[in-house]
């Protein structure tokens, strides 16, 4: 049972590191799309493991770039949403606007 417990408490300290690591708290703008974490470091060890030097370059080369691909499209997708969240507040505004006017209007 200690054996276990040990296990578990050393994998939880573990999984702590990779997902609170520096390459994975915010970064500044401009460098988000270009960031490398310890997962993504394991990874492409893994992937390039047994493959000759050049063809593992140009493996974590591939795999970099579609990370960043998939990061830009987030952002993309990130930034449409917020935009439409804005155009929905402000029809709702001006909709509160118009209403007050007609309130104002139609009460006398």
């Amino acid at each position: 049972m200690r054996k276990t417990s040990r296990i578990l408490l050393i994998l939880m300290f573990g999984m702590n590191f990779l997902f609170l690591s520096p390459g994975t708290l915010p970064v500044a703008a401009g460098q988000e799309e270009e960031r490398q974490t310890i997962l993504n470091n394991a990874t492409d060890f893994f992937a390039t493991l047994g493959k000759d030097k050049d063809e593992a370059k140009d493996i974590v080369k591939e795999r970099k770039q579609d990370r960043r691909e998939v990061r830009l499209r987030e952002k993309e997708r990130s930034r449409k949403r917020a935009a439409k969240r804005q155009i929905k507040q402000q029809q709702a505004e001006i909709m509160k606007k118009i209403e007050a006017e007609d309130a104002t209007r139609y009460s006398k």
